[in-house]
Protein backbone atom coordinates (compact mmCIF):
# COMPACT_ATOMS: atom_id res chain seq x y z
CA UNK A 1 0.00 0.00 0.00
CA UNK A 2 1.39 3.39 -0.94
CA UNK A 3 0.24 6.44 1.03
CA UNK A 4 -0.42 9.58 -0.98
CA UNK A 5 -1.16 12.08 1.80
CA UNK A 6 -1.96 12.15 5.54
CA UNK A 7 -3.68 15.02 7.32
CA UNK A 8 -5.96 15.44 10.35
CA UNK A 9 -6.34 11.70 10.88
CA UNK A 10 -7.28 11.02 7.25
CA UNK A 11 -4.98 9.05 4.95
CA UNK A 12 -5.23 9.09 1.17
CA UNK A 13 -3.94 5.90 -0.45
CA UNK A 14 -2.22 6.12 -3.83
CA UNK A 15 -2.06 2.41 -4.63
CA UNK A 16 -2.16 -1.07 -3.14
CA UNK A 17 -5.87 -1.30 -2.33
CA UNK A 18 -8.89 -2.16 -4.39
CA UNK A 19 -12.20 -0.35 -4.00
CA UNK A 20 -14.28 -1.99 -1.28
CA UNK A 21 -11.34 -3.60 0.56
CA UNK A 22 -11.38 -3.17 4.32
CA UNK A 23 -8.46 -1.60 6.14
CA UNK A 24 -7.75 -1.92 9.85
CA UNK A 25 -6.57 1.43 11.14
CA UNK A 26 -6.48 0.57 14.84
CA UNK A 27 -6.85 -2.48 17.00
CA UNK A 28 -3.26 -3.68 16.87
CA UNK A 29 -3.36 -4.06 20.65
CA UNK A 30 -6.29 -6.49 20.38
CA UNK A 31 -4.70 -8.46 17.56
CA UNK A 32 -1.41 -8.73 19.48
CA UNK A 33 -3.20 -9.68 22.71
CA UNK A 34 -5.22 -12.41 21.01
CA UNK A 35 -2.06 -13.82 19.44
CA UNK A 36 -0.35 -13.89 22.84
CA UNK A 37 -3.34 -15.62 24.44
CA UNK A 38 -3.54 -18.20 21.65
CA UNK A 39 0.17 -18.95 22.04
CA UNK A 40 -0.15 -19.32 25.81
CA UNK A 41 -3.10 -21.71 25.43
CA UNK A 42 -1.13 -23.86 22.98
CA UNK A 43 1.82 -24.02 25.40
CA UNK A 44 -0.51 -24.98 28.26
CA UNK A 45 -2.11 -27.73 26.18
CA UNK A 46 1.31 -29.07 25.19
CA UNK A 47 2.48 -29.17 28.83
CA UNK A 48 -0.75 -30.57 30.34
CA UNK A 49 -0.92 -34.33 30.91
CA UNK A 50 -3.43 -36.22 28.80
CA UNK A 51 -6.82 -35.78 30.52
CA UNK A 52 -8.00 -39.29 29.57
CA UNK A 53 -4.88 -40.89 31.04
CA UNK A 54 -5.25 -38.86 34.25
CA UNK A 55 -8.89 -39.90 34.65
CA UNK A 56 -8.02 -43.58 34.16
CA UNK A 57 -5.51 -43.41 37.02
CA UNK A 58 -7.92 -41.78 39.49
CA UNK A 59 -8.47 -43.79 42.69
Amino acid sequence: MQVFHESAGVTAIRSGLQEGEKVVASGLFLIDSEANIAGALERMRAQAPDAAASAAHAH
